[in-house]
């Protein structure tokens, strides 16, 4: 007698034969079957969740080139990649690398800071101030066949060309060829988790977005920031931290204990916390001044429990947390309010904060 899975798989497989459509083969059938089962009954489990509002999203911010400025939107649609806002403004879809296939680093060419994208349907815009800009239509990037290889993810990625190439390296560098622009190739790759990160159990390969570090989402808490910013002598502002969602609402560190956060229909799962490892600043001598005394402060104040995860992040402080898209409702808004799952909770705190050291400030 065959089974219920057994059986629809049969009747999808005849109703492809029917239709003329390439035919799957009676497991693949199944297995289409099985992963709708397993969400409808996902689906149904979510039924019985209970939530409770923290807050409301204060800002939503898109980056379309990995280590660059971000773009404030007013509303976003949530892809398992990230946020985007249409076809081509998609977050950090864009990486400046270098001849071999390495992400430029922030901490070493800051100036990468200082650029700020912009997007005009089709036309990606890059500016930094006292220079003329760089304009270029995405839509020509189809034809372009030069691949290269990201080393960091072990993914293929789609060169920019060369004009776009040398106006970014003559800016951080002073030469014709140091770096190159490249585009995420297609949603059917995937990249690899990054070995460090393979500790956090909630973590999957559909976290990883496309360019960005760790996962397709960070969120931060404004009165963690708030409160940071009372131990600092130069306060910062949440965009350095370059979060994609930022909530205001909750106590100073609440979001260190969610599991579960829902935005309008949008579900994610709270996957690790944010490790600050790189440059958070623009390229001023202030702005690396006020990164360093932030970093010192936030060693001490805010540390990792667990040895483990603090050789994650080499020893870096962590504010904010990294997001797994787990149900795309489609559509978030500013203002829109953020739910927490009030059943459940992070087990086991990963990270202490000293309130000592405030006593001490």
């Amino acid at each position: 007698m065959l089974s219920e899975a057994s059986l629809l798989a049969y009747l999808l497989w005849k109703q492809w034969r029917r239709t003329g459509h390439p035919l799957p083969s009676l497991h693949a059938a199944k297995e289409i079957y099985l992963r709708w089962k397993r969400h409808r009954d996902e689906k149904n489990e979510m039924k019985n969740w209970r939530w409770h509002k923290v807050g409301e999203v204060d800002n939503l911010i898109v980056y379309p080139v990995r280590s660059m400025r971000g773009i404030r939107l007013d509303s976003a649609y949530c892809h398992r990649r990230g946020l985007c806002h249409d076809e081509w403004l998609r977050d950090r879809y864009f990486a400046v690398v270098d001849l071999s296939g390495y992400y430029v680093d922030p901490d070493k060419d800051r100036k990468i800071r200082n650029i700020q994208p912009c997007m005009m349907e089709s036309i990606l815009v890059l500016t930094y101030t006292h220079r003329d800009g760089f304009m270029m239509d995405l839509s020509k990037l189809k034809e372009g066949p030069f691949e290269l290889r990201i080393l960091a993810d072990g993914t293929l990625a789609r060169d920019c060309g060369d004009e776009v190439a040398q106006w970014l390296s003559r800016y951080l560098r002073g030469m014709d060829t140091s770096f190159r622009l490249v585009t995420w190739p297609s949603d059917d790759i995937e990249r690899r988790i990054w070995k460090k990160f393979s500790i956090f159990n909630r973590y999957t390969i559909k976290d990883t977005g496309a360019f960005g570090d760790g996962t397709s989402y960070t969120l931060e808490n404004k009165a963690s920031v708030d409160d940071l910013n009372t131990l600092l002598f130069k306060p910062v502002n949440v965009s350095q931290l370059m979060p994609n969602i930022v909530v205001s609402g909750p106590k100073a560190y609440d979001e260190d204990s969610w599991e579960t956060v829902r935005i309008g229909e949008c579900i994610f799962q709270n996957v690790m916390p944010c490790g600050r490892d790189h440059d958070m600043g623009p390229h001023t001598e202030s702005g690396r001044k006020k990164e360093l005394e932030l970093r010192s402060i936030m060693r001490r104040y805010r540390f990792f429990l667990n040895h483990e995860v603090e050789n994650v992040f080499r020893g870096f402080p962590s504010i904010g947390i990294h997001l797994g898209l787990r149900y795309s409702g489609g559509l978030i808004r500013k203002g829109d309010p953020v739910y927490v799952r009030s059943d459940k909770k992070l087990t086991g705190p990963m990270i202490k904060t000293n309130e000592k050291f405030r006593n001490l400030m």
